[in-house]
């Protein structure tokens, strides 16, 4: 065992301490002199930013309505020209829609109990990737009509989510 316990590890130097204890076996040893060679370089400033958490869903997002063989579809596009767009029939939008529109605050609904709702109103299990778009795109309009919280949903009005998401449908349209 090490002479430098990892909890008693406080700065760069200490790292680097612990590290030259290691010498068996030899791969070991290796790498913790690369790892060594890498903390030298953050402490001297060559190396910026080591790792930057980045939040999932952060890249910027635009929604529109595109014509398709199945109708129309909210689509979601990532402008980066990361991957094609993702596409939510018409009809699956508005289940959703209608399914949320039951939720409360006091009783929200998770992802699996808006997909069993929808299940119940068309009869088929919709794609994960399409009634994803309807639920990313009700929680991310502004002004926003759905509440996510610890991956549960309610409308921030539920009396007025039908109409809120056909407005929001038919300016997206331009009809």
């Amino acid at each position: 065992m090490s002479k430098h316990p990892v909890s008693k590890i406080r700065s760069i130097s200490d790292a680097k301490k612990a590290l030259s204890t290691v010498t068996s076996p030899p791969s070991a040893a290796a790498i913790a002199k690369q790892v060594a060679a890498f903390l030298d370089q953050i402490n001297s400033g060559e190396v910026q930013a080591v790792a930057r958490r980045v939040r999932r869903g952060a890249s910027p997002v635009e929604y529109s309505i595109e014509a398709t063989a199945l109708g129309e579809c909210l689509s979601e596009i990532r402008p980066a020209g990361k991957g094609h767009a993702f596409r939510c029939p018409r009809p699956l939008f508005f289940a959703v829609v209608n399914v949320l529109a039951s939720a409360t605050e006091a009783k929200p609904l998770s992802t699996a109990d808006i997909v069993m709702g929808v299940e119940k109103i068309m009869g088929t299990k919709p794609a994960e990737h399409q009634y994803g778009v309807a639920i990313r795109y009700l929680v991310r309009v502004e002004p926003q009509l759905v509440i996510r919280k610890k991956a549960k949903y309610w409308p921030k009005k539920s009396k007025r989510l039908n109409t809120a998401a056909e407005d929001r449908w038919k300016s997206l349209s331009g009809a």
